[in-house]
């Protein structure tokens, strides 16, 4: 029953993608298969998703195979050395897009049109995710909320994990530990708090509302007696609602509206892959057309997502969803978020989790992240740290534990690594307007936020083994450390362009490998010569109030642009015109500079903010500094700069001239002479 595409490869062909999986970025060689399931503790062949496309690339030219066929699909990309490449599946027609470049983006923005786009997500969801399992009660949680606070470490959601429930059944909440939720969720709602609530897709048979959906129909079924299947795991014995039945589905979409509307952000939808990693005897009733579990298991999570998704926009028409889904096919950027499961608590799995970032990045997935620090285990300070160095660069930011790990807040490792905890969340914030604008690109035209450094190096074949340095976005590159005791970190640089030590502001010519200082708290970042990167101010939470302001980063060694995305960050409203669009364009005259900010389109009003503009990297003070044909003061100090409503400073120590101004609604330019 196996079907299969078997053909020979061309001499320098390389693959790329396939999703989730560890190890080389590079898949050349590799044999993968593909069925969801729950695999804690996993190595390189994690099995939570399933992303059945990858590219080839050869002598720069880039193309793409997309095997639509959810039926346990399998991908031999010439493990035997014979130059065979098979992909296949158990079961189902050979169903498969040729997708055509040359460029990987080009690869990447069909795809996406295929599979829909990733939808453009709230802007708190792009903050620190703070999360465990093992909180016990509402005190415990709002305890934990507020000292966030009072400590000053900047969090927009808390999770709630399944010790919310009353006994573990759907939708409830224990009565003596939860006793009110709904002013709970006012309470956290009124401390800046979005709140993500844990959803399970199975029903246990002692859940009061198991015979009714029993009768209804709406459990997936024994193929062999017709009744509603029942497996026994972990959770307790269960049957697993049917989301491909149109019907159940709508009714769980209903019910899902009105459990949100208690005052629930976002769904975390768990144990999706199914959780019962073998179930032979189910039967999916996909309206009336039944299948079995092998072409149904991969789709499953994506159903329940459809669901989940459904329900969120029933209770808020106008408000952004947001799932979270541990499991997922093709597709799955329609309707939810995801991460890799229950990872060990070890160095290698950090490595792992680097790797798979690479990959699910390139595989149409865009908001994806890792639990910080493992899911199984008690990482010690320089290995959580270490992760949080990279976990701040990746584009879903989450702290999360089992209940028998040691506690993870923030605060619990003591000095001196509580501060710089602090500082890496607090420099994911400054970070926000920036990466916001990746999403909307990526929202809009497929362009992964996080690549591999090879997706604009294509012509620079050092880049096809570069398995743990990623770009996010096209201009920063980032080199998490990954190794215990390292000190340092060799990163390769890309051939094509300069590239910028973002801590020292160096200056260093690419195609070719450095050693860089890797102190614990410091992630290596590099960014491509003439970079244009707008930064924010830390927030406590992306609404906190704080007065507006725009840090503008602008990199040595060539002219650079900067297309900044804003909008309300929270509804639909951007689609009937309520975003603006602002492009920031440096060019450089000798060793002076010309910046440029055009609002370029969007109603949306950005309210009054200021916005320091920083030219890294200079020899030398400007003699004058003009906005608009109107000269600026020159400041003594960066402290009397920052007091001021205006003006310029050069820092000696940095090499960095700091230019102080109000945004305006119309045009600015600002020139150094």
């Amino acid at each position: 029953g196996q079907i299969l595409s078997r053909r020979f490869e061309l001499p320098n062909d390389q693959y790329f993608g396939l999703g989730i999986k560890g190890g080389p970025i590079n898949r050349k060689g590799r044999a993968l298969f593909f069925r969801n399931s729950d695999e804690a503790g996993y190595g390189e062949d994690a099995l939570y998703q399933s992303f059945p496309f990858y590219y080839t690339l050869n002598n720069s030219i880039a193309h793409g195979i997309f095997f639509d066929n959810p039926a346990y699909p399998f991908f031999d990309m010439n493990s035997a050395g014979d130059g065979i490449v098979t992909f296949g599946a158990d079961k189902g027609e050979l169903d498969y897009y040729i997708i055509a470049g040359p460029t990987p983006f080009e690869v990447s923005n069909t795809y996406s049109r295929l599979t829909v786009f990733n939808k453009l997500p709230p802007k708190w969801s792009l903050g620190y995710h703070h999360s465990r399992y093992g909180w016990l009660s509402a005190d415990e949680i709002l305890g934990i909320a507020n000292q966030l606070r009072t400590d000053d470490f900047p969090t927009d959601t808390l999770w709630f994990d399944i010790d919310y429930m009353d006994n573990r059944q759907k939708f409830s909440w224990n009565p003596t530990t939860f006793p009110q939720p709904i002013q709970l969720h006012q309470s956290l709602d009124a401390l800046g708090y979005k709140r993500i609530y844990i959803d399970e897709p199975c029903i246990r048979t002692d859940d009061r509302i198991w015979p009714y959906l029993d009768a209804l129909g709406y459990f997936v079924k024994d193929n062999t007696s017709g009744e509603s299947l029942v497996n026994d795991i972990w959770f307790g014995n269960v049957s697993w609602f049917d989301f491909s039945k149109s019907e159940a589905s709508t009714w769980m979409a209903s019910q899902i509206a009105i459990f949100t509307q208690t005052g629930i952000d976002g769904l975390w939808n768990d144990l999706n892959e199914p959780a019962n990693n073998f179930m032979p005897d189910a039967q999916f009733d996909f309206d009336g057309d039944p299948r079995g579990e092998v072409e149904s298991r991969n789709l499953y999570a994506l159903l329940a997502n459809k669901a989940a998704y459904e329900g969120q926009l029933l209770a808020r028409p106008n408000v952004r969803p947001w799932n979270f889904s541990r499991s997922g096919y093709a597709g799955i950027q329609r309707y939810a978020h995801t991460w890799s499961g229950d990872a060990n608590s070890d160095w290698p799995t950090l490595r792992i989790n680097i790797e798979m970032s690479i990959s699910t990045g390139l595989s149409g997935q865009n908001q994806f992240g890792h639990d910080t620090g493992g899911f199984l285990g008690s990482p010690d300070a320089e290995l959580f740290i270490r992760w949080l160095e990279f976990s701040a660069f990746t584009p879903l930011f989450r702290n999360h534990s089992i209940n028998t790990a040691a506690p993870r807040e923030p605060w619990v490792y003591g000095a001196p690594y509580t501060e710089t905890i602090r500082d890496l969340i607090k420099t994911r914030y400054r970070f926000l307007p920036y990466i916001y604008s990746l999403f909307e690109t990526a929202a809009r035209t497929g362009r992964p936020v996080l690549t591999p450094t090879f997706f604009y190096s294509t012509g620079d074949p050092d880049t096809y083994s570069q398995d743990h340095d990623f770009l996010f976005g096209p201009n920063l590159l980032v080199a998490p450390v990954y190794e215990q005791g390292a000190t340092t970190r060799l990163v390769y640089l890309p051939y094509g362009s300069d590239w910028v030590n973002f801590h020292d502001g160096t200056q260093i010519a690419g195609g070719q490998s450095v050693v860089v200082d890797a102190p614990l708290g410091q992630t290596p970042l590099f960014v491509r010569a003439g970079t244009v990167l707008p930064m924010g101010p830390v927030v406590s939470h992306t609404n906190d109030g704080t007065q507006p302001h725009l840090d503008v980063h602008i990199f040595p060694g060539g002219d650079g642009t900067f297309v900044l995305y804003e909008d309300d960050g929270t509804s639909f409203d951007y689609k009937s015109g309520l975003y603006r669009y602002t492009r920031f364009d440096n060019l450089l005259n000798g060793d002076n500079n010309v910046v440029t900010i055009t609002p370029l389109a969007g109603a949306y009003d950005t309210g009054p903010r200021d916005i320091t503009l920083r030219l890294i990297g200079k020899s030398q003070s400007p003699t004058s500094v003009v906005l608009d044909s109107a000269p600026l003061s020159e400041r003594t100090s960066a402290a009397e700069l920052a007091a001021a409503n205006s003006g310029w400073f050069f820092d000696t120590a940095t090499s960095t001239v700091l230019i102080k101004f109000p945004g305006a609604a119309s045009t600015q330019t600002v020139s150094t002479l």
